[in-house]
Parts: structure tokens; sequence; C-alpha cells
């Protein structure tokens, strides 16, 4: 969450903000003080997908039908011109929802990612769920087909 407040404090001033957070992330919010920021009314709650292993990939599509459901409801309401979402399982949902509504959409993949990709990644990656898909290290680069190194974003 603290990559995204990066991004998100740098677009603020010049932009209409919408959040959407997983649920497991509100004390982040208030820590960040993000409330107030863009308004509690700006800020929109949806489950997160978790880890996913073998033994709960049930859970992990239930999780994915739930998010994509809610992601869908919140862009009908919010109608963004851009999506941005950094290092968050809930891209996968977010961006079929915003792709199908023929919103842009931005990934920026984790700073902590530094030699393997991640699976949220791979998986926008593969599906070409992203219009502009940054990796912040040069490593990486090449691990994505369609990745752009333009050095550290946040």
């Amino acid at each position: 969450m603290w990559q995204s407040n990066a991004v998100l404090q740098s677009l603020m001033d010049e932009f209409d903000i919408s959040i959407i957070v997983p649920y497991d992330t509100v004390g982040i919010i208030e820590k960040l003080n993000l409330n107030e920021k863009p308004g509690k009314d700006k800020i929109h709650h949806v489950h997160s997908i978790g880890t996913v292993s073998s033994n709960n990939i049930k859970d992990v599509i239930k999780r994915l039908i739930d998010t994509y459901k809610e992601c869908r409801s919140i862009l009908a309401t919010t109608n963004p011109d851009y999506v941005i979402c950094v290092a968050s399982s809930i891209a996968v949902p977010l961006f079929i929802a915003a792709k199908l509504k023929k919103k842009q959409t931005i990934y920026i993949d984790s700073i902590t990612r530094v030699e393997k990709p991640s699976l949220t990644g791979k998986i926008l990656d593969r599906l070409h769920l992203c219009n502009k898909f940054y990796v912040q290290w040069p490593e990486l680069d090449d691990k994505y087909r369609s990745s752009i190194y333009k050095g550290t974003i946040i």
C-alpha cells in the first residue's frame, strides 16, 4: 500500500482520484491519512484475492469472481478515464472489468520484485490486460512480454 500511496500523492493534486483497496488494508488507509485526502466517499473496498496454492484454488477462483463483481460495480459508478494499479492481486479482476468498459489500464509491478516476475504480473501480461506495464528493475524487463523499464517509479 505504501507504494500505491507514493503514486497517489503525485496524482492527487491534478486529478479526481478514487481508490480501490482490499478490505484487509483498512488499517493502512488510516495510517496514511487517505480517508481525508481524496475523501471517504472516494475509497472503495473489495475482497482481496490472497495467495494461490494448489490447496485453495477453488477459494481463489471464488474470490476472483467476487472481486470482479465488486470492481465492475465500482467502475460503473466512478467511470474513470484510467485505472492504475500498483503491485496488487486485485489488478487481475479490476483490469478485466476495466477492459470490458474500454478503460486504459496501467500496472506498476512491485519494487520488491527484483529478479522474479510476480504471478499477478505474469497473468496481466499473458492476458494483455495492461495498456502500460511498468517494472522497476532492469532485470525484470525481459521477463515479461510487454513490460517497460523507465527506472524506479516509486
